[in-house]
């Protein structure tokens, strides 16, 4: 069996949830590549771990290479994110892909992506949305007008499956039911705040072959990157010069009067906060303004990805699909040259997001490290 099936994930952190659907994926093919976010994640907050840690889990959960999903597509809602992904993979070579499902159906995801793109579906968008639009009960209703009820897992995997059909791949889906029960799983939003609250049973949680002896005290700073938002927007006082994407309708507005009502930056987003737009959004309006994301940078597909590690199965995949792959992969990144100006505008605004993530370490400001890192190789 030579299938190469690839995984598309932010492991943040790595889980025995994480490492059961690896092990899954590695019993269907005969390499596991895994397109994993950058050093900021899909509800745009810096990951717990960085990418070079957190690829290092993920080799030895099972992968055989991680490649970065560089921002902005890291941080974009599930179409862009499932677009930025799905267009790294099929880069690669890689058409066959597992996902996470709440249901483990995926016949069920596949016939959420087709209703999503029907004719029938969007006339219903357009003749309900009014002043609901951006809301997730308010998609989830009209998806159970056709008989679709998703998980939060089965949704993104839809865009997946969207995605693959916009770019003309002939792609395989494959969900793996996730587990939720004899006490072995948590999830990696529980996770963290584990973390974070030094709980002493985090060890319950996480594969014990892959952290065992490991200091696993966050990276990032709790609080840090919330207080870098707030001041940048308290100081700039509504003068960025750009229009950021998700920025618009009263979003960036919200996000200037919040900082200049706000005494502190546990207060930030909170005051910004508004049944209209989910916290997410706000956190991708406030982190795309900060780095200067557009529309236009994010509606182009990624040029480049990281190879952020690779066991010895993982490297013979790179060198046999060298000649093939049709997307930049970056291995020394202070090295790399963009040859196009498209190219050399998504290489500064990955460079600027992993600057940004350096100010949040726990360690102290490390600029430019993410630079000089090399992939973790085992």
């Amino acid at each position: 069996m030579c299938e190469k099936i690839a995984i598309i994930c932010e492991f943040n952190p790595l889980h025995n949830g994480h490492k059961a659907i690896l092990e899954y994926a590695r019993e269907a093919g005969e390499c596991v590549i895994a397109v994993m976010s950058g050093n900021f994640t899909q509800r745009s907050t810096p990951a717990v771990y960085d990418k070079y840690r957190r690829a290092e889990a993920a080799l030895r959960a099972g992968a055989d290479a991680v490649f970065e999903l560089p921002m902005p597509w890291c941080s974009g809602s599930g179409e862009f994110f499932a677009t930025g992904a799905v267009a790294i993979a099929a880069g690669l070579g890689v058409k066959s892909f597992v996902f996470g499902s709440e249901t483990g159906d995926t016949e069920h995801v596949i016939k959420a992506a087709s209703v999503a793109d029907s004719e029938e579906y969007r006339a219903l968008l357009g003749c309900e949305a009014s002043d609901h639009v951006g809301t997730a009960v308010f998609h989830d209703g009209l998806m159970e007008k056709f008989g679709v009820k998703l998980g939060s897992n089965d949704k993104l995997a839809a865009e997946y499956v969207r995605s693959a059909a916009k770019l003309g791949l002939d792609a395989r889906f494959s969900a793996y039911k996730r587990m939720e029960t004899d006490g072995l799983y948590k999830s990696a939003t529980e996770l963290r705040e584990m973390l974070y609250s030094g709980a002493d049973d985090v060890f319950s949680y996480v594969p014990r072959d892959v952290y065992e002896g490991d200091d696993m005290v966050p990276h990032v700073k709790r609080g840090e990157y919330e207080k870098l938002l707030f001041n940048y927007f308290r100081l700039l006082n509504g003068v960025s010069g750009v229009s950021a994407f998700d920025a618009g309708g009263g979003v960036a507005e919200r996000l200037w009067h919040a900082a200049g009502e706000a005494s502190c930056a546990e207060e930030f987003f909170e005051k910004a906060a508004t049944k209209r737009y989910t916290d997410s959004r706000l956190r991708r309006a406030a982190l795309y303004t900060v780095l200067g994301v557009t529309e236009d940078e994010l509606r182009q597909l990624p040029l480049f990805t990281v190879l952020l590690g690779a066991n010895e199965k993982g490297r013979t995949f790179l060198k046999k699909t060298k000649k093939t792959r049709s997307i930049n992969v970056i291995t020394k990144p202070s090295e790399f040259s963009p040859a196009r100006e498209v190219e050399k505008k998504q290489y500064e605004t990955w460079k600027r997001a992993d600057e940004l993530y350096s100010l949040c370490l726990t360690d102290g400001v490390r600029r430019g490290e993410y630079l000089r890192r090399g992939p973790h190789i085992i």
